[in-house]
Protein backbone atom coordinates (compact mmCIF):
# COMPACT_ATOMS: atom_id res chain seq x y z
CA UNK A 1 0.00 0.00 0.00
CA UNK A 2 2.76 2.45 0.88
CA UNK A 3 4.49 2.02 -2.46
CA UNK A 4 1.22 2.47 -4.36
CA UNK A 5 0.70 5.75 -2.47
CA UNK A 6 4.12 7.00 -3.58
CA UNK A 7 6.06 6.38 -0.37
CA UNK A 8 9.36 4.57 0.06
CA UNK A 9 9.33 2.18 2.98
CA UNK A 10 11.61 -0.03 5.01
CA UNK A 11 10.31 -2.98 7.00
CA UNK A 12 11.24 -4.09 10.50
CA UNK A 13 9.92 -7.42 11.77
CA UNK A 14 9.81 -6.41 15.43
CA UNK A 15 10.59 -3.62 17.89
CA UNK A 16 14.26 -4.56 18.11
CA UNK A 17 14.67 -4.24 14.32
CA UNK A 18 12.80 -0.92 14.41
CA UNK A 19 15.24 0.43 16.98
CA UNK A 20 18.20 -0.79 14.94
CA UNK A 21 16.80 0.85 11.79
CA UNK A 22 15.88 4.11 13.49
CA UNK A 23 18.22 7.01 12.86
CA UNK A 24 17.08 10.48 13.96
CA UNK A 25 15.86 12.58 11.03
CA UNK A 26 16.10 9.66 8.54
CA UNK A 27 12.36 8.88 8.46
CA UNK A 28 9.39 11.17 8.04
CA UNK A 29 7.01 8.70 9.71
CA UNK A 30 6.90 5.35 11.46
CA UNK A 31 3.99 2.94 11.19
CA UNK A 32 4.32 0.98 14.43
CA UNK A 33 2.49 -2.28 14.98
CA UNK A 34 1.52 -2.43 18.64
CA UNK A 35 1.74 -6.22 19.01
CA UNK A 36 5.05 -7.70 17.83
CA UNK A 37 7.28 -10.53 19.04
CA UNK A 38 10.22 -9.67 21.28
CA UNK A 39 9.59 -5.98 21.85
CA UNK A 40 6.13 -4.54 21.33
CA UNK A 41 5.36 -1.25 19.63
CA UNK A 42 4.67 0.57 22.89
CA UNK A 43 8.16 -0.16 24.22
CA UNK A 44 9.80 0.49 20.84
CA UNK A 45 8.07 3.88 20.66
CA UNK A 46 9.26 4.81 24.15
CA UNK A 47 12.83 3.89 23.22
CA UNK A 48 12.69 5.81 19.94
CA UNK A 49 11.37 8.86 21.76
CA UNK A 50 14.28 8.57 24.23
CA UNK A 51 16.95 8.70 21.49
CA UNK A 52 15.44 10.95 18.84
CA UNK A 53 16.84 14.36 18.07
CA UNK A 54 15.01 17.64 18.45
CA UNK A 55 13.10 16.75 15.28
CA UNK A 56 10.19 14.51 16.30
CA UNK A 57 9.29 11.69 13.89
CA UNK A 58 5.53 11.02 13.82
CA UNK A 59 4.58 7.49 14.90
CA UNK A 60 1.24 5.99 13.89
CA UNK A 61 0.07 2.98 15.88
CA UNK A 62 -1.24 0.06 13.82
CA UNK A 63 -3.26 -2.43 15.81
CA UNK A 64 -6.18 -4.82 15.82
CA UNK A 65 -6.67 -3.93 19.49
CA UNK A 66 -9.70 -1.65 19.45
CA UNK A 67 -11.05 -2.17 22.93
CA UNK A 68 -11.79 0.87 25.07
CA UNK A 69 -8.48 2.30 26.26
CA UNK A 70 -6.28 0.88 23.46
CA UNK A 71 -6.09 4.19 21.59
CA UNK A 72 -5.31 6.02 24.83
CA UNK A 73 -2.56 3.51 25.65
CA UNK A 74 -0.88 4.24 22.31
CA UNK A 75 -1.19 8.00 22.70
CA UNK A 76 0.12 7.78 26.27
CA UNK A 77 3.20 5.99 24.87
CA UNK A 78 3.79 9.17 22.81
CA UNK A 79 2.48 7.85 19.50
CA UNK A 80 0.96 10.57 17.34
CA UNK A 81 -2.02 8.77 15.87
CA UNK A 82 -3.83 5.43 15.76
CA UNK A 83 -5.04 3.26 12.86
CA UNK A 84 -7.15 0.17 13.57
CA UNK A 85 -6.64 -3.01 11.52
CA UNK A 86 -7.90 -3.89 9.08
CA UNK A 87 -7.57 -0.50 7.43
CA UNK A 88 -8.10 0.60 3.87
CA UNK A 89 -5.66 2.26 1.52
CA UNK A 90 -7.77 5.44 1.77
CA UNK A 91 -7.57 5.42 5.58
CA UNK A 92 -3.79 4.94 5.46
CA UNK A 93 -3.44 7.72 2.90
CA UNK A 94 -5.52 10.07 5.05
CA UNK A 95 -3.47 9.39 8.20
CA UNK A 96 -0.17 9.82 6.36
CA UNK A 97 -1.42 12.95 4.61
CA UNK A 98 -2.42 14.46 7.94
CA UNK A 99 0.85 13.52 9.67
CA UNK A 100 3.14 14.39 6.76
CA UNK A 101 1.53 17.63 5.61
CA UNK A 102 4.33 20.01 4.68
CA UNK A 103 7.05 17.35 4.36
CA UNK A 104 9.06 17.49 1.14
CA UNK A 105 9.82 13.77 1.02
CA UNK A 106 8.19 10.68 2.36
CA UNK A 107 10.37 7.93 3.74
CA UNK A 108 8.68 5.69 6.26
CA UNK A 109 9.57 2.70 8.37
CA UNK A 110 6.87 0.06 8.67
CA UNK A 111 7.12 -2.20 11.73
Amino acid sequence: MLHSLGYRAEFAADGFEALTAFVPEKYFAILMDVVMPGMDGIEATKRIRAVQSASRVPIIALTANVMPGDRELCLAADMDDFLAKPYSKAELAAKLGKILSGKSSADAINC
